[in-house]
């Protein structure tokens, strides 16, 4: 009677046993990433703020977001129908921090409504040595509720942006391509 028992514990348990190394490797399953010309980008935070806002920040691959000379922004503002009051809730704790004017790219459409707002913020950070360019396309995505932001940030050496500057419209033409779906907590 024995016998029979651990013959059928162990037939039960085998199965569990051998599927441990898979679940253990789902759980462990490598994050979200995305590329950005040609350089791999990590889900490395997901921020959720008032008003249900959801940020996730992306880093090169091995990086962390403090360290990232450069990194990609996502955000979803889910209960906002309008993309110019976004921007302009986004623009006012941030102009205090404006390195030089801001830069519109693009604005309206010819009837007035503004469905895509690219902009390039140059930024003051707390270091005098370093200045933040974000290069931001605010805008309502097909499928996703409220209006979403993607956002280029490089920190470069003040006054040094040339390596910037000499891949901006490359840096433009892979923000107006990006798609990605929100991560939640």
């Amino acid at each position: 009677m024995l016998s029979l028992f651990a013959t059928s514990f162990r037939r039960r348990l085998l199965p569990i046993v051998a599927l441990s190394p898979l679940l253990v490797s789902a759980a462990r399953a490598d994050p979200p990433s995305l590329m950005f010309e040609g350089t791999k980008y990590v889900l490395a935070a997901v921020q959720t703020g008032a008003e249900a806002v959801v940020t996730n920040l992306y880093v090169p691959e091995g990086s962390t977001v403090a360290a990232a000379a450069s990194l990609i922004r996502v955000r979803q503002w889910p209960k906002s129908g309008r993309v110019r009051n976004v921007v302009s809730d986004w623009l006012d704790p941030i102009v205090p921090r404006l390195a030089q004017p801001m830069v519109t790219v693009k604005d309206s459409e010819p009837d007035g409504r503004a469905d895509t707002i690219l902009l390039e913020v140059w930024l003051s950070t707390g270091d005098p040595a370093v200045t933040e360019i974000n290069l931001c396309k605010f805008l309502i995505e097909r499928g996703a509720r409220g209006v979403k932001d993607y956002a280029y940030i490089e920190r470069v050496p003040t006054g040094q942006p040339a390596a910037y500057t000499a891949r901006r419209s490359g840096h433009l033409r892979a923000l107006s391509a990006l798609r990605v779906k929100i991560a939640t907590n």
